[in-house]
């Protein structure tokens, strides 16, 4: 028995060796594995076949680049420079048997923004006489860059003093300010030749970021481009990068639209890195990649509807052209200096979104334009004409101060003038809805010329907002059959990507090519003039990625912004490399299957904003601007991409008060929340609620003047209010506009124009 207990101690620790022997080994393995990815990584930039490593400047300093480019192209004798066409600079280093391009972009929002999506590396240029004030929050440029699309950053000051406690002091405080944003990021002093040489050591050696937002996709900047009349065709020369570039795909130039591929050319490598063996290789013949008809991507953005496949009868042109003059007909008073086609566009569009604001006046508003054909299924169901009828009658008033129709202005004198004035009121009138809604959210007053169950037909009672079945497909606008919809949008997602990773077909990353594109619009290739350096990007969109559909994101805003954004405003969106004009509606970013509206955008806290909008696939950060009467971007948001999902139930509750006029125990008498005996009875079978927890319902109407007899589980107190929650859904409007107009400059929240 001794015997047996002394084998087992002698041999746990031979065990116990092999184990320990055999960990060892497998994350000996792990290390090489880990240490050969990421020299694949590093070795798929630069080189040879490869695109070359790009490097985009933004100049934070106020001086010229021309510095930092002096010392870039003085700092080895056997660096090759070589300018392209369209602006940017191409090094050839042998000594690291790299290549390197250099972006100079101009200073605007649009060009930095383009440049940096597809740029490897973001090069600050940081000024040599900063003081304590200086912070890197203060470039609303770089602060749109940081929230939406960041690569690998680096941060330089051409440093030409001579004094050491000044270029200390110096260092301190560019590196304070650097800290601020980027942790652990140095700050490199370019002296001497020696050291900008250093920099292109550690360009070249350092880590790449990787770029979510091009993970999937093919780019292409372009170095040279010419365009064809006769044909409308464009052709357009730069290396592959990030991804295969498969020709059946569409092509996305941001800012403009999607074009379809007509031709690759893959051309000869114009600058190699060792000139003598590519001389040696022989030129290669060019080869030609057509598309395959069969399964190009179409250029069909919406679906044609069907006017036979719904529930409701499609109307035909002599109703649609009626209920268009009759609805110009009944708004007729809009703001001073409105042209008649603002006019006509205000009335089509905002009649009833706008009346929706003034709820607290009694006037609330059916719904919008998407909500026009409406027929509610609910008890509370009138008819809609009579009630369509009646709210044009009471919304004529005073819902026109709200309007934004600062757009497209008439260009006169006295019109300015004029609009700065009614700006100040329409601002005036946003914030004291906005504060009356924070304070009394979603309460109304029942209008006392219309009766209520013809003010309120198209909305229903919940007993539970969370519990209670909504149909997501019940009552769909018109819109909502001009747009396409995944049945599993994650799976969808899931399979592309895969299937792209398994595609061996298309060109290689690496290769220079030309493409020509297809019906391009001459005014495109006039925008990318050569003396504004403008940089031509094209980005390989994913499948089905040019169709319309509801596309979901959530946002945060940003800062201390004090004007309300409210829903249904026109706002910009740069969604992914997409940058769009677009009129969201806002909901609680929260869990279920119905999501509250929210009138305006909160200050704190996630929103969802649903609009109309090409399909995208996550993930795809966004930045939100609005557009002020001067041409400035003022930045109000950031977030990311949600999903694409039409059936997102956006429910919109109104809350119509009431105040107890006699209480005997449960019971109670409640008057101010209808004015006829009729209406009593029709909202009888909707639960009541009060601002202190108690619920209640009405058991009978008392006389003829809105007096009500009420029952409630817990006495009520003499200050409560009694309120009815009723709901309704919310659809977003069709205001998608593809083209942007670049700012004159860009604002951060309330700070002054930069």
């Amino acid at each position: 028995m001794l015997r047996r207990v002394n084998q087992r101690k002698n041999g746990k620790p031979a065990l116990t060796e092999r184990l320990r022997q055999q960990r060892r080994n497998e994350m000996s393995q792990r290390r090489r594995q880990k240490r050969d990815s990421i020299l694949n990584e590093k070795r798929k930039l630069g080189l040879d076949k490869c695109p070359p490593i790009l490097i985009s400047i933004l100049n934070n300093s106020g001086d010229s680049v021309e510095k930092l480019l002096d010392s870039i192209r003085d700092c080895d004798s056997d660096l090759t420079i070589d300018q392209t066409l369209c602006g940017f600079i191409s090094l050839s280093v042998p000594r690291f048997k790299v290549r390197l391009q250099i972006l100079t972009p101009s200073d605007n929002l649009f060009t930095n923004l383009d440049a940096v999506k597809v740029a490897d590396v973001l090069l600050i240029l940081h000024p040599s006489d900063a003081d304590e004030g200086y912070s890197l929050s203060d470039n609303p440029i770089l602060s749109c860059i940081y929230n939406h699309c960041l690569p690998t950053t680096m941060h330089v000051v051409c440093d030409t003093i001579k004094d050491i406690k000044r270029k200390q002091r110096l260092k301190k405080i560019l590196q304070r300010a650097i800290d601020e944003k980027f942790a652990d990021e140095k700050l490199h002093l370019l002296s001497s030749p020696s050291d900008a040489l250093q920099l292109l050591q550690l360009i070249t050696n350092c880590k790449k970021r990787r770029v979510l937002l091009r993970a999937h996709r093919s780019l292409i900047l372009a170095e040279s481009f010419h365009y064809d009349s006769s044909t409308k065709s464009m052709r357009i020369q730069g290396y592959v990068r990030c991804n295969p570039l498969d020709v059946n795909r569409l092509i996305h130039i941001p800012g403009w639209d999607d074009y379809q591929i007509s031709s690759i050319k893959i051309l000869d490598d114009p600058r190699p890195i060792n000139k003598a063996n590519h001389q040696k290789q022989g030129v290669k013949e060019c080869q030609i990649i057509k598309p395959d008809p069969m399964k190009q991507e179409s250029l069909e953005r919406e679906n044609a509807p069907d006017p036979m496949e719904g529930e409701q009868t499609w109307p035909t042109p002599e109703e649609l052209a009626a209920s268009a003059s009759q609805s110009q007909k009944k708004l007729v008073r809009v703001p001073k200096g409105t042209s008649e086609y603002q006019a006509a566009w205000i009335v089509d569009d905002k009649e009833e979104e706008e009346a929706e604001e003034h709820d607290s006046s009694g006037s609330e508003s059916e719904s919008d334009e998407d909500n026009l054909n409406e027929i509610s299924l609910e008890p509370l169901t009138v008819g809609s004409e009579d009630g369509s009828d009646n709210e044009s009658k009471i919304d004529n008033d005073e819902e026109y101060e709200t309007l934004t129709i600062t757009e497209g202005g008439e260009d006169t004198t006295n019109y300015d003038e004029k609009m700065d004035a009614e700006e100040d009121e329409k601002q005036l009138m946003k914030f004291r809805e906005a504060r009356e809604n924070e304070m009394f959210p979603d309460e109304i007053d029942t209008p006392q010329d219309v009766p209520a169950r013809v003010r309120f037909a198209r909305y229903r009672g919940l007993k539970s907002f969370i519990h209670s079945p909504w149909d997501p497909k019940e009552n769909l606008p018109s819109d909502y059959s001009r747009i396409f919809q995944f049945e599993n949008f994650v799976h969808t997602r899931k399979k592309l990507i895969k299937d792209m990773k398994n595609n061996e077909n298309g060109v290689a990353p690496g290769n220079y090519v030309e493409i020509t594109l297809d019906q391009v619009p001459q005014e495109v290739w006039q925008s990318y003039d050569d003396k504004t350096n403008g940089i031509l990007v094209l980005v390989s969109l994913l499948p089905h990625e040019h169709k319309m559909s509801v596309l979901n994101v959530a946002i945060n805003r940003t800062g201390d912004l004090e004007e309300p954004i409210k829903s249904k405003d026109q706002l910009i969106f740069h969604l992914g490399f997409r940058r769009f004009k677009a009129s969201p509606i806002f909901s609680q970013h929260t869990n279920g299957d119905k999501f509250k509206f929210e009138r305006y955008l909160p200050k704190d806290g996630s929103v969802v904003a649903t609009f109309f909008g090409p399909i995208t696939y996550p993930p795809a950060a966004c930045l939100i601007f609005k557009e002020t009467n001067d041409g400035s971007h003022k930045m109000i948001g950031n977030g990311s991409l949600l999903d694409v999902n039409p059936d997102r139930v956006v429910i919109k509750r109104i809350r119509v008060s009431g105040h107890p006029f006699k209480i005997v125990k449960k019971g109670a008498v409640v008057r101010y929340m209808f004015f006829n005996r009729d209406d009593i009875k029709w909202f009888k079978p909707i639960e009541l609620r009060s601002k202190y927890g108690r619920h209640g319902h009405i058991r009978e109407p008392l006389g003829t003047h809105g007096h009500m007899k009420c029952i409630f589980d817990r006495p009520l107190t003499a200050n409560d209010t009694v309120l009815m929650n009723l709901y309704k859904r919310i659809f977003p409007k069709w205001s998608f506009e593809p083209k942007v107009t670049c700012p004159s400059t860009v604002r951060l929240m309330d700070t002054e124009s930069v």
